[in-house]
Parts: structure tokens; sequence; C-alpha cells
């Protein structure tokens, strides 16, 4: 049986968590990761948020890491079928998974922030950006110039 770079990264992950490790939230080939936290009734409108981390000018410098669903796990079915249709090769991390706890961790006794809303982290896990998804033409351009200024810093 092969060990697929993603199912490695799953591995590592879980092992990470366990020993509640902030860099597994990382992507270890880019210096930001960017995750958008959502409910099931968000992807209409929001999953251009996370398309915005997949846009060439980002693409080398922040990984759009994953969909982290709030919200009972049958959300998850709804969530993968919109970002299938989005064009969205990212995986969905639901409130059993790992990675899920260790975001949850990041705002100390807050948890996650309130949905729509992205997160960016760095290599440390350490988060650089949390803000609400934007809603106007205007919102996601000024997403766009921070997420270039954060790209254009990151190391």
């Amino acid at each position: 049986m092969r060990l697929t770079v993603a199912g490695a990264w799953a591995l590592a992950c879980a092992a990470a968590c366990g020993r509640g490790d902030p860099r597994v939230l990382a992507d270890a080939r880019r210096p930001l990761t960017g995750y958008l936290v959502v409910r099931a009734a968000d992807c209409d409108t929001h999953l251009a948020t996370l398309a915005e981390l997949q846009r060439p000018a980002l693409g080398d410098r922040i990984a759009a890491a994953a969909a982290v669903v709030v919200g009972p796990p049958s959300d998850s079915t709804i969530v993968r079928r919109a970002l299938a249709s989005y064009d969205l090769a990212v995986p969905v991390i639901t409130a059993s998974a790992p990675r899920y706890a260790a975001l949850a961790r990041l705002d100390g006794a807050r948890g996650l922030p309130e949905p729509p809303s992205l997160v960016v982290v760095d290599r440390a896990g350490r988060a650089v950006l949390v803000r609400p998804s934007p809603t106007t033409m205007d919102a996601l351009r000024a997403l766009r110039a921070e997420l270039a200024r954060l790209a254009a810093a990151a190391r």
C-alpha cells in the first residue's frame, strides 16, 4: 500500500494535533495557509473567498488548505458538493478532525471565528489574519490587497 502526500500529511497532522502543536495547521510547502470557516448555508456566497487563495498571484505563497464546517456533520456533504461545483479541490474539515481542534485553539478560549470567516496561519501555526468573508465587491478588493501584502511579506 502506497502512502500519498495527502495521507502522510493527515498522519502527521493527527500526531501533531495530539501533542497540541499548532504547526499542524501550516502547509510546509508555502509560508502561509488559509482556511475558510463556513456553515452549509454560506456556500453559495462565500466559497469565492477560498477561491481567492488559489489565484495565481498568491498560489506560491498562500495555500488554500480546507473548508472548515461549523455545524452538524451532515453539512459536510453540502459543503463538499458546493466545493466541487466551484472546482475548488480542498478538503473539508469537520469537528471530529484534529485540525478543527487546532484551529479552535488559535484564538484562545473564543474558539473558531464566526462563519463565514477566513483564517490565515503562518508556518509556526500562528494566525496572521482572521477576518469575515467579504460580502461586497469593495470588501473583496480590500481582502485581495490584504492577501497580496501578506503574501509579499511572507518568508
